[in-house]
């Protein structure tokens, strides 16, 4: 996975309103996409940064075409931004409500500056592939997938935080980055049941006609972290045998 962060690591925290700026203006002049996420309602959007005004300690996000992000904001429901650059997770915390507002003519939303942004450091989890002939099924549903059903497809590499699937057909019209579905569950050996997970890239292969997806796990219990982890090991230890093997 891509966004491999261990939030248990050393993190830097930028508490001045000049750091704070010059670090989220980077975020806007790379176009960075950021996902906003409702903990408690398990839901994430996809937005981005269009402005920061140190003058005014404000920022501006791009609009959230979506009713149910707007009844969270207006319930004033907490969220958490994330985005990332340069290698280094960008997050934080927010509380403020977000007022509508035109920017350059776009329709967005204004929000306070934040009064602290974390920086964490990458995680180098190891990925490990599965072989060809080592197949694990994956089935996804949720809320979300309701009118389609739940959706069967394979699982190609997995870490501790996340792992790549695949499914038949085209999918990008059914799943949507940045979007938390509530079930995953993946056959034996890794036998993991009832996981959350964020989908954090999608991609569809015409020639094979497969979608290919990247996702993060949610909520894994202590319990479904040691299976994965264990799995992961074992992975390793394999692929270390085989290239023994090869030498």
């Amino acid at each position: 996975m891509s966004e491999n962060v261990d939030v248990s690591q050393p993190h830097q925290v930028l508490r001045t309103p000049l750091e704070i700026a010059s670090t989220l203006q980077l975020l806007v002049n790379t176009r960075a996409p950021l996902t906003l996420t409702f903990p408690q309602q398990g839901k994430s959007f996809r937005t981005y940064l269009v402005q920061v005004d140190s003058d005014r300690h404000t920022l501006a996000l791009d609009e959230i075409i979506s009713h149910d992000a707007a009844a969270f904001l207006k319930d004033g429901e907490p969220y958490r931004i994330e985005s990332s650059h340069g290698g280094v997770l960008i997050a934080w915390e927010c509380s403020s409500y977000l007022r509508s507002c035109t920017t350059g003519g776009l329709h967005c939303y204004q929000m306070s500056m934040p009064y602290e942004v974390m920086y964490f450091q990458r995680r180098n989890a190891f990925r490990a592939r599965l072989r060809s002939a080592q197949r694990i099924d994956i089935y996804l549903d949720g809320d979300k997938l309701r009118r389609n059903g739940a959706l069967r497809g394979r699982l190609l590499e997995i870490s501790a935080t996340g792992c790549s699937v695949s499914f038949d057909g085209n999918l990008e019209d059914q799943l949507r980055i940045g979007c938390i579905y509530e079930r995953m569950s993946a056959s034996a050996p890794l036998d993991v049941n009832l996981t959350m997970l964020e989908i954090r890239h999608l991609r569809y292969e015409a020639r094979i006609d497969r979608t290919f997806a990247g996702v993060r796990f949610h909520n894994l219990n202590g319990l479904m972290q040691r299976k994965v982890q264990s799995f992961v090991n074992q992975l390793q230890r394999e692929a270390r045998r085989a290239e023994n093997d090869e030498d």
